[in-house]
């Protein structure tokens, strides 16, 4: 289960330049570009149709920002130029186009260092910082974001140095560097409580209290203080988001004070906790949230055996995440759907269930969930005396088990999803048809190859042991003999 929420402050939403124009004014600036107007005042117009655009419609916003930048080019205007290629790489990061944001990037702070603007320097080093992070290249990353901090602190920003402090306690977090994170991190939350920016200080005492539940940062993960460290960060934060009447940053304090209280084995408290949660989260109406809010209930419930209630919270997060076609979201609650029916002995129904799962999963590569989906159904095959398709996917479960220990993931099954679906969904198939018998059979094939080849090399060890221990017994009747003489 998914436990916290990372969130981190990127950024981008500052480097993005906010609009004051009004949705009337919209038309009229659009009529002025048909005008016969000064060079410089058309680029400005430009620039503010673009950031009246930046945050509904990026791809609108692109085009007059792009427009700007071939103007400026023009007139050699290198200030409006550096500007609008820094905006548009503000925008293909939001469009996801890493590659094209960090050009921009690096072509704007060419510009800016010759003048040094040492504002929009430190913005440049947190985009490409940003890129770099995106792309899991978190060393690098670290290095920008730490000259932007020096850049922060030397012109004294104070609204770039909590920000960069966050963003590296950030990284430190993905390097598994604790000591480090939760250095940062309260850097960032003195920096936010001394400026009076709250929001960004519950987000940070967030993060600090995820470090606190990462059981993949430290050993002493069972060590219930960690627990209690991870609970006392939230309360606080839910205690500044109270006071910033903040309902999103209520919301998820209290859903991750219902997951502490999940660890600890206190699910009366979990389930209260997750409930007020939900209680917020259905007036804010973010699918997303409440999707995961109805996902953790149902934990609860199955964590009980009360199947019923599970499955009625199982079912009404799956359609969420499929009107937001999350697939990682789709996936795990049909796993859970799945395994109930098999708990229930509903066999039949269980397997298209599981079947659907593994589609998704298979989507976007979910390595970890595609490794529990398959025993899943090879019990499932299993209970229906269907042993050759039981066989395939206790094969493919071990295939893919192997595969993880040299870091090259096999998830392309040598069955295609529609004939498994079939196979899945035809109440006459015994195990005896010729589809299943010609997976299994080319699976013992390849399992006899395998044990032909390990017979021969280990006949080629026992040939050369024999040899080696026949020639070491001569050489001992040798010393014997000499002795004798």
């Amino acid at each position: 289960m998914k436990r916290f929420t990372i969130r981190y402050l990127t950024l981008v939403c500052l480097l993005l330049v906010t609009s004051t124009i009004k949705a009337q004014n919209v038309d009229s600036l659009k009529q002025l570009l048909y005008k016969p107007i000064a060079d410089s005042t058309r680029i400005k117009i430009l620039q503010n149709l673009a950031s009246y655009y930046n945050d509904n419609e990026p791809e609108n916003s692109l085009i007059y920002y792009k427009i700007a930048l071939k103007l400026a080019q023009k007139k050699n205007d290198s200030s409006n130029v550096a500007f609008c290629l820094l905006s548009i790489s503000n925008l293909y990061h939001t469009l996801g186009k890493f590659d094209s944001a960090k050009f921009g990037y690096i072509k704007a702070l060419e510009i800016f260092i010759k003048k040094e603007d040492k504002l929009n320097i430190l913005k440049c080093y947190n985009g490409i910082g940003i890129i770099y992070r995106e792309n899991n290249n978190y060393n690098v990353s670290l290095k920008y974001y730490k000259r932007g901090l020096e850049i922060a602190n030397e012109i004294n920003n104070k609204t770039y140095i909590p920000a960069l402090l966050n963003n590296i306690g950030l990284l430190y977090q993905y390097k598994r560097q604790r000591n480090e994170a939760i250095n940062y991190y309260k850097q960032a939350v003195f920096f936010e409580l001394m400026q009076n920016q709250l929001e960004w200080a519950i987000i940070t005492i967030q993060n600090i209290g995820a470090v606190y539940l990462d059981k993949n940062t430290y050993k002493s993960f069972s060590d219930k203080k960690n627990l209690f460290k991870a609970l006392e960060y939230n309360l606080i934060a839910l205690k500044l988001s109270y006071k910033t009447n903040s309902k999103s940053n209520i919301a998820l304090c209290l859903a991750n004070i219902g997951d502490i209280y999940y660890l600890l084995n206190d699910f009366d408290l979990a389930l209260k906790y997750y409930n007020s949660s939900l209680k917020i989260r259905k007036k804010i109406k973010n699918k997303e949230d409440l999707a995961f809010s109805y996902y953790t209930i149902a934990l609860i419930f199955d964590k009980n055996n009360n199947y019923d209630s599970a499955l009625s919270y199982y079912n009404l997060s799956l359609n969420l995440y499929a009107e937001t076609d999350d697939n990682k979201g789709i996936s795990l609650n049909l796993l859970k759907i799945g395994s109930i029916l098999m708990a229930q002995k509903n066999i039949k129904k269980a397997i298209p269930i599981l079947i659907k799962s593994l589609k998704s999963a298979k989507n976007i590569q979910d390595i970890d969930r595609i490794i529990q989906i398959y025993p899943e159904l090879s019990k499932a095959y299993k209970e229906q005396n269907n042993t050759k398709l039981a066989y395939y996917y206790s094969l493919k479960e071990a295939e893919l088990t192997d595969s993880l220990a040299i870091s090259k993931p096999i998830i392309n099954s040598d069955v295609s999803l529609a004939k498994l679906d079939s196979i899945a969904n035809d109440s006459t198939f015994a195990g005896g048809k010729t589809m299943a018998k010609s997976f299994y059979n080319k699976k013992i094939d390849v399992n006899k190859t395998h044990i032909l080849y390990l017979l021969i090399v280990l006949v080629f060890v026992g040939v050369v042991m024999i040899f080696y221990l026949k020639k070491k017994n001569i050489n001992h009747e040798d010393v014997e003999s000499t002795d004798k003489h």
